[in-house]
């Protein structure tokens, strides 16, 4: 019951906000077309049955501190250097995200352990291991963020979060594909309706109405919570949300932008979150 009010207020201030700004929906946004259509152009190239998996063995060879990139792996050279597919506390599980060389965040209800050790795997394919020295939950949210204890190398390149005036590029950005990573570290495909703009920091990822997208797509489980919903970019990915429950209703890395900086900054000063450029990357 608790889940099913949260979405129905988030639909709610999806309406407000699209009432307010109806214009928005009949522009052109070329930039969110691009988006769509090199995720959807990747996965009618792939076959669900074989580039699910982000790694080969997945669970065997992360046992062992291996990982071998799926030859098949539908979204194969996109950087997800900031996902984090494993830790010292539970293999799998327990999903932490690089929003800065030496943040991460993960979820308030299924925590990382300090003291455990967060394994990174960096775009040049050497892993990379950091100690979660603290951690602070933001506000009263399910996310949590989390210091490690040195700086993540430069091959290990942090999550975007959308910028302040990302509507002027993608306006809501509706029917977004999200790619959403699992306990297996399946890249699933999900929905958004549109990013939220409104007072309740909640974000819905739905599944895809499309037959394409929806043959990349699985239901939540447990044990997937804390690990990242994110949008694919030019030179990157932005994470918008860390799933928090089964129904799709998850916190909003956007919406909760400034409680998780100064959250960061409560752990460590000096690191800040890189909101993406549309302009700079897209040059329009």
């Amino acid at each position: 019951m608790k889940y099913q009010t949260l979405t129905a207020v988030a639909f709610c201030v999806q309406a407000f906000c699209l009432g307010a700004h109806g214009d928005l929906r009949n522009r052109n946004f070329p930039i969110a077309e691009e988006i769509r259509g090199d995720v959807d152009a990747r996965l009618s190239r792939s076959d669900a049955r074989k580039g699910l998996c982000r790694y080969v063995d997945y669970t065997v060879n992360g046992e062992r501190g291996v990982f071998v990139e799926n030859p098949d792996f539908w979204a194969r050279g996109i950087d997800f250097s900031c996902a984090s597919p494993w830790n010292s506390h539970d293999g799998g599980q327990r999903a932490g995200t690089a929003v800065s060389a030496r943040h991460i965040v993960f979820a308030h209800h299924f925590p990382l352990q300090v003291g455990s050790h967060i394994t990174f795997v960096g775009n040049d394919g050497r892993t990379v291991k950091r100690r979660l020295d603290n951690a602070k939950r933001v506000g009263n949210s399910d996310l949590a963020v989390g210091l490690l204890d040195e700086d993540l190398p430069k091959t290990v390149k942090p999550a975007y979060v959308l910028p302040n005036d990302f509507t002027n590029y993608v306006g809501y950005a509706n029917a977004f594909p999200v790619v959403m990573f699992d306990q297996e570290e399946k890249a699933l495909v999900r929905e958004i309706p549109s990013v939220y703009r409104g007072t309740h920091a909640v974000q819905s990822l739905r599944e895809p109405k499309g037959e394409l997208r929806r043959r990349f797509y699985e239901e939540i489980v447990g044990g997937d919570c804390g690990d990242p919903a994110l949008l694919v970019v030019r030179d990157g990915v932005i994470l918008l949300a860390t799933i928090d429950n089964v129904k799709g209703a998850s916190p909003s890395v956007f919406m909760l932008g400034k409680e998780v900086q100064r959250t960061m900054d409560s752990l460590m000063r000096g690191y800040k979150l890189k909101q993406y450029d549309f302009a700079a990357h897209y040059g329009r």
